[in-house]
Formats: structure tokens, C-alpha cells, sequence
């Protein structure tokens, strides 16, 4: 068909979907990609690559959960570019490549060179199977082999070296918790990143190694079909606290990224109060796209500009103003438990 190529013959590329918005920024490698949509051809290849990536998943663990699946790709491309990996939909039927840039500027360049010679790029690329799990979360021991908390003082140092090293690890998304498998999706440890952000970045993701949310759209990937949302908060005065949530789902981009949830799991929780249950059903809100319930007004206009699931800005507000300081003001990082928490650090996960 004209317009798209067959790899391998693996994949179908439409390169009439390459457009400018196909260039993108991934906040956690600090470099702009180029975003290449593909689909699995037919039905005997997908049951082929689901057969060849289902050996890799261990049985402790739920890996297609962690972006569905992977292959490598090496390049002989210039070296100014990068490949990523081949990220596969949970539905098998859809995948998508990342081909990293130096600069905005040559993944423009890179754009047109696919658009006017497809071909080149692809027979650049060689496949490989690998496995987007980190290899404590392979394991298929009951042993924990980490203990991972709350990022300690400036003064303090790792408690092993081993933590210290899967801190600074590929995998440092990836943490464990009483043996169980999770991915970071937000965390504000430093206050270095701002917030205060548009609805493009809350869908894409913005932030550093330290200080960062991974956006609504990866969010939804590793939700579908209904997770354990884990909430870690460290409070002024050295306390932390956590809270789990069975059956945590968030919506594609159609829904405004509805959150939804089962249930909490007070017997995995050291909170005893369920503030979620007042956002859940509600769709994502950003300074530049109210769908909260407010009226009038915007509840993250009014309460530090940050995103979230508002309903009529109620307690919740972990993507509020960071503090430098202990600050009982409800536009920054808070959280209610019959009480108002104002929180020091905070984190969210999902569990894998």
C-alpha cells in the first residue's frame, strides 16, 4: 500500500502520520525523540511475538505490565541518533519506536529524512528480545533483595552500597515493596521541578532523575485492566506514611484520563482514612484544562497550579506548591486524614 512499509515483515509503518507533534521530549533521558507509530501486520505475527516475549516474563511477576513488551534496536544510523526500544500495546496490535535526538533540531532533520527515503531507516535496524524488567524484579525468589525508602537527609548516606547502586541504576523507576514489584510515576523529593504545568506535559511527562511525573498516557498504559496504587508521604516532622488502593485505573485520552479505583487496602496501609474515594471517577485537570466539578473557578488554578484528579477541590493536592519550609497552606503539597498532612515528599506508585 502506498505510503507504508512492511519491516521484517514484522511491522507496518504509515509514514503519513509523521508530523511535527511526532517530535517529542523525554523528560527522564533529558534528549528529543522522534516517535515512530507502527502496527503488528496480522494475526500470525502477533501470536508469534506474543509467544517469543511471553518466555521472557517471570512467574512472580506481571511484565506486561512495564510498557507490555520490548525489543532492542542497534543502528547503523549516525551517531547522533539513538534507537529506543519497540514499546508493543497491551493489545498486541499496535507498537511504538523512539528514535532519540541530540536537539529538536535534528529530529526535524531525522523526520524528513523518513519521510523522504522510509526504506533507509528501516534496513538500518536489527531485532533483538530483551526484557524491560530489572533484574531484582526478575527474580523468582520470595527473598527481598531490596529495601528501598524514602530518599534520606543530605547528610545521610545509602544504607548498602547495593541500595546506593540500584538508586543510580537504569531501573531506578523500578523499587520493591515487601517483595512486590513497582514503578514509580511521580515522585517530589527536592522541589527543583515545577509543577505548574500545562495539560501537554501531564500527558507526556516532565522532571528529572529525582523529581519528576511520568506522564497521564504511560500512566494509562500500565493501568489497564486495574493495578495497586501505592501513595508514600513524608511529613515535617520525620513521619511516613503510606497508603495502598486495589483495582487503580486510569483512562486513554478520551476519557480526560479518568481515575478510577476498587477499594483501599487499609490492612496494607498506615493510613486510615480513604481521601482518594472523593477524586475517584473524575478526569485529569491542568491550569490550561478544567474538568473539574468547581463552580465557579478552577480548583488548579486556585490551589498551586498543579494537576490532578479534582472533583471541588477538596484535600488531595500532592502536585501542589513544594514547600521550602512547613507551610500550612492547602495550595501546596497536602493531603487529608481527618487531619490536614502537609507533606515534605511524596510519591506514587504502581504496582507491576
Amino acid at each position: 500500500m502506498k505510503g507504508h512499509f512492511l519491516i521484517e515483515p514484522l511491522l507496518c509503518h504509515n509514514i503519513s502520520s509523521l508530523s511535527s507533534e511526532s517530535v517529542r521530549y523525554d523528560y527522564s533521558r533529558d534528549m528529543h525523540y522522534l516517535k515512530l507509530d507502527v502496527v503488528l501486520q496480522d494475526e500470525a505475527t502477533r501470536d508469534a511475538v506474543r509467544t517469543q516475549l511471553a518466555d521472557l516474563s517471570p512467574r512472580s511477576v506481571d511484565f506486561m505490565r512495564l510498557w507490555t513488551a520490548e525489543r532492542s534496536v542497534s543502528s547503523s544510523l549516525s551517531s547522533r541518533f539513538e534507537v529506543g526500544p519497540l514499546m508493543v500495546s497491551t493489545d498486541w496490535k499496535s507498537a511504538q519506536l523512539r528514535l532519540l535526538c541530540g536537539s529538536s533540531g535534528l529530529c526535524d532533520e531525522l523526520r524528513s529524512a523518513v519521510l523522504n527515503e522510509p526504506a533507509d531507516l528501516w534496513r538500518h535496524l536489527r531485532w533483538r528480545v530483551t526484557s524491560l524488567v530489572a533484574d531484582q524484579c526478575r527474580s523468582e525468589s520470595v527473598q527481598t533483595t531490596l529495601s528501598w525508602r524514602m530518599k534520606a537527609s543530605a547528610s545521610a548516606s545509602c544504607s548498602s552500597p547495593q541500595s546506593c547502586a540500584a538508586a543510580d541504576s537504569s531501573y531506578a523507576l523500578q523499587v520493591q515493596r515487601d517483595g512486590r514489584c513497582f514503578v514509580k510515576i511521580q515522585q517530589r523529593l527536592t522541589g527543583r521541578v515545577s509543577f505548574q504545568r500545562g495539560w501537554t506535559e501531564y500527558e507526556t511527562g516532565f522532571g528529572d532523575g529525582t523529581d519528576f511525573w511520568i506522564g497521564l498516557s504511560t500512566i494509562h498504559l500500565l493501568s489497564q485492566g486495574g493495578v495497586t496504587f501505592r501513595l508514600e508521604m513524608k511529613l515535617w516532622n520525620g513521619s511516613e506514611l503510606h497508603a495502598e488502593y486495589a483495582g487503580f485505573q486510569v483512562g486513554d485520552a478520551s476519557t480526560g484520563y479518568r481515575m478510577t479505583y476498587r477499594e483501599m487496602l487499609k490492612s496494607r496501609s498506615s493510613l486510615n482514612y480513604d481521601e482518594l474515594q472523593k477524586n475517584s471517577g473524575m478526569r485529569f485537570s491542568t491550569i490550561d484544562r478544567d474538568n473539574d466539578e468547581s463552580n465557579p473557578g478552577s480548583c488548579t488554578n486556585r490551589y498551586g497550579k498543579g494537576g490532578w484528579w479534582f472533583r471541588d477541590c477538596n484535600h488531595s493536592n500532592p502536585n501542589g506548591i513544594f514547600p521550602v519550609r512547613e507551610t500550612a497552606n492547602t495550595s501546596y503539597m497536602t493531603w487529608w486524614c481527618e487531619t490536614w498532612l502537609y507533606l515534605r515528599e511524596v510519591r506514587m506508585l504502581l504496582q507491576i
